[in-house]
Protein backbone atom coordinates (compact mmCIF):
# COMPACT_ATOMS: atom_id res chain seq x y z
CA UNK A 1 0.00 0.00 0.00
CA UNK A 2 2.80 2.28 0.86
CA UNK A 3 4.72 2.13 -2.78
CA UNK A 4 1.23 2.42 -4.17
CA UNK A 5 0.52 5.51 -2.19
CA UNK A 6 3.49 6.86 -2.98
CA UNK A 7 3.28 6.12 -6.87
CA UNK A 8 -0.24 8.18 -6.97
CA UNK A 9 1.27 11.26 -5.08
CA UNK A 10 4.08 11.04 -7.58
CA UNK A 11 1.34 11.21 -10.21
CA UNK A 12 -0.90 13.46 -8.86
CA UNK A 13 2.45 15.97 -8.86
CA UNK A 14 3.37 14.75 -12.34
CA UNK A 15 -0.13 16.14 -13.51
CA UNK A 16 -0.26 18.85 -11.34
CA UNK A 17 2.56 20.39 -12.69
CA UNK A 18 1.79 19.75 -16.06
CA UNK A 19 -1.23 21.77 -15.41
CA UNK A 20 0.27 24.91 -14.23
CA UNK A 21 3.02 24.84 -17.19
CA UNK A 22 0.54 24.70 -19.10
CA UNK A 23 -1.27 27.07 -18.00
CA UNK A 24 1.39 29.58 -17.73
CA UNK A 25 1.73 29.03 -21.76
CA UNK A 26 -1.35 28.76 -22.66
CA UNK A 27 -2.94 30.56 -25.28
CA UNK A 28 -6.47 30.76 -26.01
CA UNK A 29 -7.99 27.63 -27.35
CA UNK A 30 -11.31 28.15 -29.73
CA UNK A 31 -12.97 25.75 -27.18
CA UNK A 32 -10.71 23.86 -24.40
CA UNK A 33 -11.45 19.90 -25.33
CA UNK A 34 -9.80 19.13 -21.97
CA UNK A 35 -10.80 15.17 -22.57
CA UNK A 36 -8.89 14.30 -26.38
CA UNK A 37 -9.55 11.11 -27.62
CA UNK A 38 -9.33 9.81 -24.04
CA UNK A 39 -7.36 6.82 -23.34
CA UNK A 40 -6.66 3.11 -25.01
CA UNK A 41 -9.32 1.04 -23.83
CA UNK A 42 -7.32 -1.73 -21.98
CA UNK A 43 -7.36 -3.02 -18.64
CA UNK A 44 -4.81 -4.71 -16.26
CA UNK A 45 -3.51 -7.95 -18.16
CA UNK A 46 -1.47 -8.95 -14.41
CA UNK A 47 -1.48 -12.93 -13.86
CA UNK A 48 -3.80 -12.62 -10.72
CA UNK A 49 -5.67 -9.90 -11.48
CA UNK A 50 -7.34 -11.83 -14.65
CA UNK A 51 -9.20 -13.78 -12.23
CA UNK A 52 -11.55 -11.56 -11.25
CA UNK A 53 -12.87 -7.91 -12.41
CA UNK A 54 -10.79 -4.94 -13.35
CA UNK A 55 -12.63 -2.50 -12.59
CA UNK A 56 -12.92 0.26 -16.11
CA UNK A 57 -10.46 3.09 -15.94
CA UNK A 58 -13.54 5.54 -17.36
CA UNK A 59 -11.70 8.55 -18.65
CA UNK A 60 -13.02 12.44 -17.85
CA UNK A 61 -15.27 13.60 -21.14
CA UNK A 62 -15.77 9.83 -22.62
CA UNK A 63 -19.85 10.42 -22.12
CA UNK A 64 -21.37 10.83 -25.44
CA UNK A 65 -24.96 11.12 -26.13
CA UNK A 66 -27.01 8.57 -28.08
CA UNK A 67 -25.93 4.39 -28.51
CA UNK A 68 -22.60 3.28 -28.85
CA UNK A 69 -20.40 -0.04 -29.24
CA UNK A 70 -17.28 -1.31 -28.24
CA UNK A 71 -14.96 -3.90 -29.03
CA UNK A 72 -11.97 -4.45 -27.65
CA UNK A 73 -8.70 -7.35 -27.15
CA UNK A 74 -5.92 -7.77 -25.25
CA UNK A 75 -3.42 -10.73 -26.36
CA UNK A 76 -0.27 -11.24 -23.56
CA UNK A 77 2.09 -13.48 -22.66
CA UNK A 78 2.92 -14.34 -19.19
CA UNK A 79 6.24 -15.63 -17.95
CA UNK A 80 7.41 -16.65 -14.05
CA UNK A 81 9.53 -19.21 -12.54
CA UNK A 82 10.25 -18.78 -9.05
CA UNK A 83 10.64 -21.68 -6.48
CA UNK A 84 7.03 -21.24 -5.18
CA UNK A 85 5.70 -21.52 -8.80
CA UNK A 86 5.99 -21.26 -11.86
CA UNK A 87 3.59 -19.74 -14.91
CA UNK A 88 3.81 -19.55 -18.91
CA UNK A 89 1.35 -19.14 -20.62
CA UNK A 90 -0.72 -17.01 -23.32
CA UNK A 91 -4.10 -15.15 -22.78
CA UNK A 92 -6.42 -13.53 -25.32
CA UNK A 93 -8.89 -10.80 -22.99
CA UNK A 94 -12.40 -10.48 -25.11
CA UNK A 95 -14.43 -7.61 -24.48
CA UNK A 96 -17.67 -6.38 -26.05
CA UNK A 97 -20.01 -3.87 -24.76
CA UNK A 98 -23.11 -1.93 -25.77
CA UNK A 99 -23.57 1.60 -23.73
CA UNK A 100 -25.80 4.42 -23.94
CA UNK A 101 -25.52 8.49 -23.33
CA UNK A 102 -28.68 9.99 -22.07
CA UNK A 103 -27.03 13.23 -22.20
CA UNK A 104 -23.21 14.49 -22.36
CA UNK A 105 -23.48 13.99 -18.65
CA UNK A 106 -24.92 9.98 -17.85
CA UNK A 107 -24.22 7.51 -19.49
CA UNK A 108 -24.48 3.61 -18.85
CA UNK A 109 -22.95 0.61 -20.68
CA UNK A 110 -23.51 -3.20 -20.63
CA UNK A 111 -20.26 -5.49 -21.06
CA UNK A 112 -19.31 -8.85 -21.68
CA UNK A 113 -15.65 -10.02 -21.05
CA UNK A 114 -14.19 -13.13 -21.81
CA UNK A 115 -10.28 -14.57 -20.78
CA UNK A 116 -8.44 -17.85 -22.33
CA UNK A 117 -5.95 -19.21 -21.86
CA UNK A 118 -3.44 -21.40 -23.93
CA UNK A 119 0.12 -22.08 -25.00
CA UNK A 120 2.64 -19.26 -26.23
CA UNK A 121 2.71 -18.83 -30.02
CA UNK A 122 4.68 -15.80 -28.68
CA UNK A 123 7.24 -17.29 -27.02
CA UNK A 124 9.92 -17.45 -30.23
CA UNK A 125 8.99 -13.78 -31.23
CA UNK A 126 10.03 -12.62 -27.34
CA UNK A 127 13.34 -14.40 -27.12
CA UNK A 128 14.54 -13.30 -29.70
CA UNK A 129 13.43 -9.86 -28.72
CA UNK A 130 15.55 -10.66 -25.76
CA UNK A 131 18.42 -11.37 -27.44
CA UNK A 132 18.82 -8.82 -29.57
CA UNK A 133 18.81 -6.14 -27.14
CA UNK A 134 20.69 -8.33 -24.82
CA UNK A 135 17.82 -8.27 -22.32
CA UNK A 136 18.66 -12.17 -19.84
CA UNK A 137 15.67 -14.66 -20.45
CA UNK A 138 15.17 -15.61 -17.33
CA UNK A 139 15.23 -19.10 -17.85
CA UNK A 140 12.40 -18.69 -20.13
CA UNK A 141 14.78 -20.52 -22.77
CA UNK A 142 15.70 -23.59 -20.98
CA UNK A 143 11.74 -25.20 -21.55
CA UNK A 144 9.62 -25.77 -24.78
CA UNK A 145 7.87 -23.12 -26.50
CA UNK A 146 4.04 -22.55 -26.61
CA UNK A 147 3.66 -24.29 -23.58
CA UNK A 148 0.18 -23.56 -21.15
CA UNK A 149 1.40 -24.57 -18.26
CA UNK A 150 0.81 -22.85 -13.96
CA UNK A 151 1.99 -24.82 -11.07
CA UNK A 152 3.10 -24.79 -7.64
CA UNK A 153 6.09 -26.34 -6.10
CA UNK A 154 6.27 -27.79 -2.31
CA UNK A 155 6.88 -31.36 -1.52
CA UNK A 156 5.71 -32.09 -4.51
CA UNK A 157 4.93 -30.40 -7.80
CA UNK A 158 1.08 -29.58 -8.97
CA UNK A 159 0.66 -28.02 -12.54
CA UNK A 160 -2.45 -27.68 -14.38
CA UNK A 161 -2.87 -26.49 -18.18
CA UNK A 162 -3.34 -22.90 -18.01
CA UNK A 163 -7.02 -22.56 -18.78
CA UNK A 164 -8.04 -23.98 -15.53
CA UNK A 165 -7.93 -19.88 -15.13
CA UNK A 166 -10.61 -19.46 -17.51
CA UNK A 167 -13.01 -16.68 -16.81
CA UNK A 168 -16.02 -14.40 -17.88
CA UNK A 169 -18.93 -12.24 -16.56
CA UNK A 170 -20.82 -9.40 -17.38
CA UNK A 171 -20.22 -6.01 -16.13
CA UNK A 172 -22.87 -2.53 -15.93
CA UNK A 173 -21.21 1.02 -15.44
CA UNK A 174 -22.61 4.21 -15.19
CA UNK A 175 -20.67 7.16 -15.64
CA UNK A 176 -21.64 10.36 -14.54
CA UNK A 177 -19.38 13.57 -15.79
CA UNK A 178 -18.94 15.98 -13.05
CA UNK A 179 -17.68 18.81 -14.83
CA UNK A 180 -16.02 19.46 -18.46
CA UNK A 181 -13.59 21.92 -16.77
CA UNK A 182 -12.16 25.01 -18.43
CA UNK A 183 -8.78 26.81 -18.90
CA UNK A 184 -7.60 26.03 -15.35
CA UNK A 185 -9.70 23.25 -13.96
CA UNK A 186 -9.28 19.65 -15.57
CA UNK A 187 -12.82 17.54 -16.51
CA UNK A 188 -13.98 15.36 -13.85
CA UNK A 189 -15.88 12.17 -14.11
CA UNK A 190 -16.82 9.56 -12.02
CA UNK A 191 -18.60 6.01 -12.27
CA UNK A 192 -18.94 2.82 -10.98
CA UNK A 193 -19.40 -0.75 -12.32
CA UNK A 194 -20.75 -3.88 -10.72
CA UNK A 195 -19.40 -7.34 -12.21
CA UNK A 196 -21.27 -10.81 -11.92
CA UNK A 197 -19.49 -13.65 -12.92
CA UNK A 198 -20.43 -16.03 -15.14
CA UNK A 199 -17.57 -18.79 -15.26
CA UNK A 200 -14.97 -18.53 -12.53
CA UNK A 201 -12.48 -20.75 -13.73
CA UNK A 202 -11.48 -24.38 -11.77
CA UNK A 203 -9.53 -22.44 -9.40
CA UNK A 204 -12.43 -20.90 -7.59
CA UNK A 205 -15.04 -23.11 -5.65
CA UNK A 206 -17.51 -19.60 -5.60
CA UNK A 207 -19.24 -19.94 -8.92
CA UNK A 208 -20.81 -16.27 -9.22
CA UNK A 209 -18.98 -13.78 -7.73
CA UNK A 210 -20.49 -10.17 -7.90
CA UNK A 211 -17.42 -7.42 -7.46
CA UNK A 212 -18.49 -3.72 -7.55
CA UNK A 213 -15.76 -0.75 -7.67
CA UNK A 214 -15.66 2.95 -8.60
CA UNK A 215 -13.61 4.69 -10.63
CA UNK A 216 -12.37 9.08 -10.35
CA UNK A 217 -11.11 10.73 -13.43
CA UNK A 218 -9.61 13.64 -14.59
CA UNK A 219 -8.55 15.36 -18.03
CA UNK A 220 -7.10 17.94 -18.91
CA UNK A 221 -5.55 20.16 -21.83
CA UNK A 222 -1.95 20.79 -21.52
CA UNK A 223 -0.83 22.66 -24.53
CA UNK A 224 -2.80 22.88 -28.26
CA UNK A 225 -1.66 19.13 -29.41
CA UNK A 226 -1.17 17.77 -25.87
CA UNK A 227 -3.57 16.54 -23.41
CA UNK A 228 -3.49 13.93 -20.31
CA UNK A 229 -5.53 11.91 -17.66
CA UNK A 230 -5.38 10.19 -14.34
CA UNK A 231 -8.09 8.10 -13.14
CA UNK A 232 -8.03 6.03 -9.75
CA UNK A 233 -10.23 3.11 -8.98
CA UNK A 234 -11.23 1.46 -5.76
CA UNK A 235 -12.65 -2.22 -6.28
CA UNK A 236 -14.48 -4.84 -3.21
CA UNK A 237 -14.49 -8.45 -4.20
CA UNK A 238 -16.50 -11.16 -3.35
CA UNK A 239 -14.13 -13.94 -3.00
CA UNK A 240 -10.87 -14.15 -1.56
CA UNK A 241 -9.57 -17.31 -1.39
CA UNK A 242 -9.08 -20.14 -4.42
CA UNK A 243 -6.82 -22.73 -5.58
CA UNK A 244 -7.06 -25.55 -2.80
CA UNK A 245 -4.57 -28.53 -3.42
CA UNK A 246 -3.76 -31.20 -1.70
CA UNK A 247 -0.27 -30.24 0.75
CA UNK A 248 -0.59 -26.88 -0.68
CA UNK A 249 -1.83 -23.61 1.37
CA UNK A 250 -4.92 -22.09 -0.25
CA UNK A 251 -4.31 -19.26 -2.35
CA UNK A 252 -5.32 -16.05 -0.68
CA UNK A 253 -6.62 -12.84 -2.36
CA UNK A 254 -7.42 -9.42 -1.94
CA UNK A 255 -10.54 -8.05 -1.01
CA UNK A 256 -10.38 -4.59 -1.62
CA UNK A 257 -7.58 -3.16 -4.34
CA UNK A 258 -6.85 0.35 -5.52
CA UNK A 259 -5.40 1.64 -8.99
CA UNK A 260 -4.82 4.00 -11.46
CA UNK A 261 -3.92 5.13 -14.75
CA UNK A 262 -1.77 8.24 -15.44
CA UNK A 263 -2.10 8.94 -19.65
CA UNK A 264 -0.57 11.47 -22.20
CA UNK A 265 -1.91 12.13 -25.03
CA UNK A 266 -0.73 13.99 -28.27
CA UNK A 267 -2.53 14.79 -31.45
CA UNK A 268 -0.40 13.97 -34.32
CA UNK A 269 -3.58 15.04 -36.64
CA UNK A 270 -7.09 15.65 -36.17
CA UNK A 271 -7.83 11.98 -36.44
CA UNK A 272 -4.48 10.01 -34.62
CA UNK A 273 -3.36 10.67 -31.61
CA UNK A 274 -0.22 8.74 -29.90
CA UNK A 275 -0.72 7.55 -26.51
CA UNK A 276 1.57 6.85 -23.55
CA UNK A 277 0.37 4.98 -20.78
CA UNK A 278 1.31 4.26 -17.22
CA UNK A 279 -0.55 1.77 -15.15
CA UNK A 280 -0.62 0.59 -11.61
CA UNK A 281 -2.68 -1.67 -9.01
CA UNK A 282 -1.92 -3.38 -5.95
CA UNK A 283 -1.37 -6.82 -5.99
CA UNK A 284 -4.62 -8.78 -6.05
CA UNK A 285 -2.74 -12.01 -3.98
CA UNK A 286 -1.03 -12.18 -0.28
CA UNK A 287 2.08 -14.46 0.79
CA UNK A 288 2.94 -15.38 -2.87
CA UNK A 289 6.60 -14.14 -3.36
CA UNK A 290 6.42 -11.53 -6.67
CA UNK A 291 3.22 -12.12 -6.96
CA UNK A 292 2.19 -10.28 -3.97
CA UNK A 293 4.10 -6.90 -5.13
CA UNK A 294 2.30 -4.37 -7.11
CA UNK A 295 1.73 -4.62 -10.63
CA UNK A 296 3.03 -1.78 -12.91
CA UNK A 297 2.21 -2.13 -16.84
CA UNK A 298 3.32 0.43 -19.64
CA UNK A 299 1.21 0.55 -22.86
CA UNK A 300 2.40 2.73 -25.94
CA UNK A 301 0.11 2.99 -28.69
CA UNK A 302 -2.52 4.98 -30.58
CA UNK A 303 -6.36 5.68 -31.08
CA UNK A 304 -7.52 6.56 -35.30
CA UNK A 305 -10.75 8.45 -36.09
CA UNK A 306 -11.43 7.24 -39.44
CA UNK A 307 -14.16 9.19 -41.30
CA UNK A 308 -16.98 7.16 -40.91
CA UNK A 309 -16.87 3.85 -39.15
CA UNK A 310 -15.54 5.26 -35.56
CA UNK A 311 -12.37 5.12 -33.91
CA UNK A 312 -9.57 2.18 -34.41
CA UNK A 313 -6.76 1.80 -31.87
CA UNK A 314 -3.91 -0.25 -31.89
CA UNK A 315 -1.41 -0.74 -28.35
CA UNK A 316 1.02 -2.18 -26.82
CA UNK A 317 1.74 -3.86 -23.56
CA UNK A 318 5.45 -3.99 -21.53
CA UNK A 319 5.84 -4.95 -17.92
CA UNK A 320 7.96 -3.07 -15.88
CA UNK A 321 9.43 -2.81 -12.16
CA UNK A 322 7.41 -6.19 -10.97
CA UNK A 323 8.22 -8.76 -14.07
CA UNK A 324 6.36 -11.82 -11.90
CA UNK A 325 3.45 -9.68 -11.97
CA UNK A 326 2.48 -8.38 -15.24
CA UNK A 327 2.42 -9.72 -18.67
CA UNK A 328 6.02 -9.94 -20.42
CA UNK A 329 4.63 -8.66 -23.69
CA UNK A 330 1.10 -8.02 -24.98
CA UNK A 331 -0.98 -6.58 -28.23
CA UNK A 332 -4.12 -4.31 -27.47
CA UNK A 333 -6.67 -3.95 -30.39
CA UNK A 334 -9.97 -1.96 -30.42
CA UNK A 335 -12.96 -0.57 -32.11
CA UNK A 336 -15.75 1.53 -30.98
CA UNK A 337 -18.18 3.68 -33.39
CA UNK A 338 -21.32 6.08 -31.58
CA UNK A 339 -24.34 6.18 -33.61
CA UNK A 340 -25.84 9.48 -33.82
Amino acid sequence: MKCLLKNITLWFTVFFISMIFADLGQTAFAAVDNSGAGVLNVRSQAPIQNLRMVMPLVSAGSVKPGWGFWAAAAWTNVWAEEQEYYLDYEMLDGRVAVNYGFNEKIAVSLEYDNRSYFGGHLDGFIQGSHNAVGLSQNGRDSVSNNLSRVGRVGDTVEERKADIFNNNGISLTLSYELMKGDEIWPAVNLSTSVRYGLETGQVFSDNHPVDYGFSLGFGKRLFEKWYSHLIFSYTFYDFDQGWEEPGFEPIRLEDQQLGGLLSFGYEYSERLTILFEYMIYEAAVKDIRGLDKTIYEVHLGFKYRTENYGTVEFGLIENNGNFDNSPDFGIHLGWGYTFN
